[in-house]
């Protein structure tokens, strides 16, 4: 799941320029002086669960129209098949009793996240483990808000060069919603965490910005449902945080002191289409855009698709339907590439996953290439 081919190209434009590079000298460290945003992706009650599964039936009863007469007539019968899908999912929604617990643990997630303090102790962390340049450490100096950009040249004459801000942004827990599939797992999903982060690298003399850089890390270490993340004071919820640290330290470190092309992606839509006028031709469709968050030009690979039976790649049962070349990328740039999969006679895989692979699969991936692994599910 590499950023295969970055090693071989020492000639391409790089994010910072060795000029740059040999001038750091001795850097503060700072953290963030504010909160960072909380995404929690909840469990469904019974309510929203019913008039989400009721849309779900709904829209699909209509596409079984297919022509114009055939839709309009599906559409005028569409209320008994939201109908059915509002039983359905009240069904499988979480009971009264069940929300109160998941409100607990949210609490408690939220006390955790609290006792963390993660902009000080992550900034201790890095300090504690990354040793590549000079680093000292700096208290109450750093943003007080996202939009805050400090110049730090009030610490001109005190023994730094430079200041390394680190921020983070946002703690998530996710997990695939929004897209309703006819499992149903999507209301009360298997989560993980994930951590938003900015960095800035300022000079202090003169309050330039030399580095900047936004990034997501993904932390699959763990996977569980909403009320586990929350069990014992969200102590797993913890745990999987500062599991994360190191990732993140290497992510930082890598864009300090190394060119980097850093290919990921996401899917705009995916879905099962049959043709109206064919009944046994069916296929795979969707829009998946390949982006490069690096500071060095991607050059080109390729994308291995495979169809799953979950969102983990397993090589022995996960089938490959296709490798698709990808272009050479260019910082900051996103290549869209249409995906078309034409399925045998009779082949249903709604609610089946696709994961797009960039580069070559690697056994035993550091933790800071997760963004190479990209699944969708069908719907």
């Amino acid at each position: 799941m590499g950023q295969i081919g970055c090693s071989h190209t020492p000639d391409r434009p790089k994010g910072l320029s060795d000029d740059l590079r040999v001038n750091f000298g001795t850097i503060g460290v700072v953290s963030a002086r504010f909160e960072p945003n909380i995404f929690l992706r909840i469990p469904m009650d019974k309510s929203a669960a019913a008039w989400s599964v009721a849309k779900t039936y709904g829209s699909s009863w209509v596409r079984l129209g297919g022509t114009d007469k055939g839709a309009i007539l599906m559409l005028l019968t569409a209320p008994i098949a939201m109908g059915a899908g509002a039983i359905v999912g009240g069904s499988k929604g979480l009971s009264d009793e069940k929300m109160k617990e998941v409100t607990a643990a949210e609490v408690s997630i939220g006390a955790a996240i609290t006792d963390l303090r993660i902009q000080d102790n992550f900034r201790d962390y890095f300090l504690e483990t990354a040793h590549t340049f000079p680093f000292i450490r700096v208290d109450a100096e750093g943003p007080i808000s996202l939009e805050e950009k400090v110049s730090y040249r009030s610490l001109a004459g005190k023994g730094m060069d430079s200041i390394l801000e680190i921020s983070v942004t946002a703690i998530n827990l996710e997990g695939l919603g929004g897209k309703p599939d006819f499992s149903l797992s999507y209301m009360d999903s298997p989560l993980w965490v994930s951590l938003n982060v900015r960095v800035r690298l300022v000079r202090i003399i003169d309050g330039k910005e030399i580095f900047t850089q936004f990034f997501m890390t993904k932390c699959y270490g763990q996977r569980f449902r909403f009320l586990e993340w929350g069990a014992n004071d969200a102590q797993r919820f913890q745990e999987e945080v500062t599991y994360c640290y190191s990732s993140v330290r290497k992510r930082i470190v890598r864009g300090l002191l190394n060119p980097f092309c850093d290919l990921t992606g996401y899917w705009t839509f995916l879905m099962q289409s049959c043709s109206e006028y064919l009944t046994s031709l069916c296929q795979i469709s969707g829009t998946f855009f390949l982006q490069n968050n690096g500071n060095l030009d991607a050059p080109a690979s390729s994308i291995k698709f495979y169809l799953s039976e979950g969102p983990e790649f397993d090589e022995g049962r996960s089938t490959l339907l296709k490798e698709v070349p990808t272009k050479m990328l260019r910082v900051r740039k996103v290549q869209p590439i249409w995906f078309r999969y034409d399925l045998d006679k009779g082949q249903e895989v709604r609610g089946k996953y696709i994961i797009a692979i960039i580069g070559e699969e690697r056994k035993g991936a550091e933790s800071d290439t997760e963004d190479h692994y990209v699944f969708d599910i069908i719907n």
